[in-house]
């Protein structure tokens, strides 16, 4: 793996750089166990996946959640019209028209 060694603490670094259309993404160094780092490697293989792509999609949709928080928080403002019943339909008054 590029850019993979271990340091004195026994953590392994992982340092990725990788080029994104015109932009060119920043060098990352993360210190993660090493059995960590071959248990998430071998199941994001099973998955033909890379370690990568995962921490990308973790990062976008860690700094992008707050968005969607306040997306929800809007659109339930949006339908507070709406009452659900007290109990549970039954089945024939759900399919009532």
């Amino acid at each position: 793996m590029e850019g993979l060694g271990c340091g004195p603490d026994g953590l392994t670094n992982v340092r990725r750089e990788r080029k994104l259309g015109q932009n060119m993404s920043r060098d990352l160094v993360i210190s993660i166990e090493e059995t960590l780092l071959a248990e998430a490697t071998s199941k994001a293989a099973s998955e033909h996946r890379t370690i990568d792509e995962l921490m990308h999609q973790w990062l976008a949709e860690y700094v992008h959640r707050k968005n969607r928080i306040e997306q929800h928080r809007e659109l339930m403002e949006r339908l507070s019209y709406v009452h659900a019943p007290e109990r549970r339909l039954t089945r024939d008054e759900l399919n009532e028209r």
